[in-house]
C-alpha cells in the first residue's frame, strides 16, 4: 500500500494571495489510505514536517517548492515539477536533483521520456539562471526544449 501525504499551501508567500480551499472530501481515497492532509505555507510547514519520509511530491503551478520539499523526500524520491514559478529551473540548479525524466502532454496523451535528457533544461539564451536569478523574477526559463514538467529524483545525501 502506498501511503500519500497532501499538503496543501493556503497562499504565495511572494504575493500573500490566498489559494481557493479545498476541501477534505476531494482527498477521500488518500485519506482512507492512511494519509493525511497538511495545510500551510510551504516556506514554513516543510520545514516543520519529518525528513525525508516522502516517495514523491508533486509541485505543478505551486510556486518555488523544489527547494523546500527536498528535505521530506527520501534519497531516490522523486519531484515532479513544471516550470511555472522556476521550480523546474530551480531544482535543475540544485545538487539536491538530478533529472530523471521529462513529461509530454500532446492532444490528451501523457507521454514520459528518459531519452535525450541532457537537451531539455537549455535557455534559449544561455547561460542558466542562477538560484537567485530565478527567485529574482519568480518566472520559468524558456527553454529550447520545453516539456509539460519535469521528473527529478532526490539525490542521496552523500553524493
Amino acid at each position: 500500500m502506498v501511503e500519500l501525504m497532501v499538503v496543501l499551501f493556503g497562499t504565495d508567500p511572494r504575493r500573500d494571495e490566498p489559494v481557493e480551499p479545498v476541501g477534505p472530501g476531494q482527498f477521500g481515497p488518500c485519506q482512507q489510505r492512511g494519509g493525511g492532509l497538511q495545510p500551510g505555507d510551504y516556506t514554513r510547514t516543510l520545514r516543520e514536517l519529518p525528513e525525508a519520509e516522502w516517495d514523491l511530491a508533486i509541485s505543478l503551478y505551486a510556486g518555488p517548492v523544489s527547494e523546500h520539499v527536498a528535505r521530506c523526500l527520501k534519497p531516490g524520491g522523486w519531484l515532479l515539477a513544471n516550470n511555472s514559478h522556476a521550480d523546474a529551473g530551480l531544482a535543475h540548479v540544485n545538487p539536491a536533483y538530478r533529472l530523471a525524466a521529462t513529461v509530454h502532454h500532446r492532444a490528451g496523451r501523457y507521454r514520459l521520456t528518459t531519452d535525450d535528457l541532457e537537451r531539455y533544461l537549455l535557455p534559449r539564451t544561455p547561460p542558466h539562471p542562477t538560484r537567485d536569478q530565478l527567485h529574482a523574477t519568480g518566472r520559468g526559463v524558456a527553454y529550447t526544449h520545453p516539456a509539460t514538467a519535469y521528473l527529478f529524483q532526490r539525490v542521496p545525501h552523500d553524493q
